[in-house]
């Protein structure tokens, strides 16, 4: 008899519960992986002669090459931020276009 006497405690308060995080992955083509190779090799080369040049006493050759590997660099940021962007964007057209019949005009 006791035991219909004793409050029952709701689930919740028995079972811990479980903090779950969403780690978000992105699958990337093979076009979007070898553009990224063949920006690292290309900015890896630049720098590389960047550095080369100014050890050598070159000067001119060095900055040139600094500064191309810099613009590069920036322009490879700016596009990964417009691509982050657009891809957060609540408009953007990933769902598939709908077909829309010509012979289904209500005007006619």
């Amino acid at each position: 008899m006791s035991e219909q006497n004793t409050p029952s405690l709701p689930k919740e308060n028995l079972v811990p519960q479980k903090r779950y995080y969403v780690l978000r992955v992105r699958r990337y083509s093979l076009a979007d992986w070898s553009g990224w190779i063949i920006w690292l090799l290309a900015l890896g080369i630049l720098f590389e002669f960047a550095i080369t040049s100014l050890a050598e006493d070159e000067p001119q050759a060095g900055i040139l090459a600094g500064v191309i590997a810099f613009g590069l660099l920036l322009a490879k940021i700016i596009v990964e931020v417009m691509k982050s962007i657009d891809l957060s964007n609540k408009y953007n057209d990933t769902q598939p276009p709908v077909n829309i019949d010509d012979n289904d005009d209500p005007a006619e």
